[in-house]
């Protein structure tokens, strides 16, 4: 059986798995149940709703990037941990790029 041996991902795909879309429905579902409400009542408006949505993206973006660089700071996650990658650990960023990102 032949070995195979997985590479190093690129700086574009690794920063978009270090945001783990897995989690964002937890960010948007509250956003659209509300829209729904608002609709059904008659006060949806485009740009709350816009607003909310972009800005519970990057807030659970932001979490996701925070939880990576303070695990690295605690030393909780190491090269051999499994799950989505991490961009501290496989050295895609520094630890200051990814807290600067949090931040952003």
């Amino acid at each position: 059986m032949p070995v195979r041996i997985l590479s190093k991902p690129g700086p574009g795909s690794a920063w978009l798995a270090a945001a783990r879309p897995a989690t964002l429905p937890a960010a948007v579902v509250p956003v659209l149940v509300g829209t729904a409400a608002a609709m059904r009542n008659g006060f949806f408006r485009l740009g709350p709703f816009l607003a909310a949505l972009v800005a519970s993206v990057l807030i659970q973006v932001g979490t996701n990037l925070a939880n990576d660089y303070f695990d690295h700071e605690k030393g909780a996650d190491t090269s051999e941990r499994l799950g989505p990658i991490r961009l501290i650990q496989n050295e895609v960023a520094t630890p200051r790029q990814v807290l600067r990102a949090t931040v952003l």
